[in-house]
């Protein structure tokens, strides 16, 4: 029996924390999303993360179960909030804003934009990789 490479524990977690990055910036820092220095450097480290499982993929470099993929999630999950921000924007005229921790009902429809990028933001990039259509 294979036994595995001392490495591989440590990079499936290496992996894992970079693909919910952007997860932890919408939970702790949002801002940030708002913030145009800060979005273009996101931009930028999600195109490299995205690149990066590009090669490996067109390589050949292949694992168990091919996490290395997870490294397209950033970019996707970030191009998708921008996506919901802007028709949030339109349907709404006001920026969402952060409701975690709030009962003000007039925040009801910023605490669904929330919910729902919370779930799609990362069941529809997962489906999208390990679905192959990226």
């Amino acid at each position: 029996m294979l036994e595995p490479h001392p490495l591989q524990l440590p990079l499936i977690v290496l992996v894992t924390i970079l693909s919910l990055s952007t997860f932890v910036i919408f939970m702790y820092q949002r801002a940030w999303f708002d913030d145009p220095a800060r979005l273009r450097a996101l931009v930028a480290a999600g195109a490299v993360l995205f690149a990066t499982a590009l090669v490996l993929e067109y390589a050949g470099v292949h694992t168990k179960n091919d996490f290395f993929l997870m490294l397209k999630v950033p970019l996707l999950s970030l191009g998708l909030y921008k996506a919901m921000q802007w028709g949030f924007v339109r349907l709404f005229g006001y920026q969402p804003r952060d409701s975690f921790w709030s009962m003000d009902l007039r925040l009801m429809k910023d605490g669904l934009f929330n919910f729902l990028f919370t779930v799609l933001g990362l069941l529809v990039p997962m489906g999208l990789i390990f679905g192959r259509v990226l």
